[in-house]
């Protein structure tokens, strides 16, 4: 079985393969993750925080962002604290 890591770095996709059970691979994907988030370059879509712009709601995740968008008709959001 074999671990498969996407990385989308301004456009260009850089894939990295390795045994599932490699756990230095683990560990540098690990450092990685934490890297990228820290600079920003590395968003959880389930978990981020999203402002609407136009009412202020609060949305946790993708999924409530687009289902306030759908409901009332409100398509500008900006990170959240």
């Amino acid at each position: 079985m074999l671990c498969a890591v996407t990385s989308q770095v301004f456009g260009a996709d850089t894939r990295a393969v390795s045994p599932a059970g490699d756990t230095a691979a683990a560990t540098a994907v690990q450092k990685l993750m934490a890297s990228e988030k820290g600079r920003g370059g590395y968003v959880d879509k389930a978990t981020m925080r999203l402002r609407c712009k136009i009412c202020g709601f609060i949305a946790e995740g993708d999924y409530a962002a687009r289902a306030h968008a759908g409901g009332s008709g409100h398509k500008e959001f900006a990170p959240a604290p």
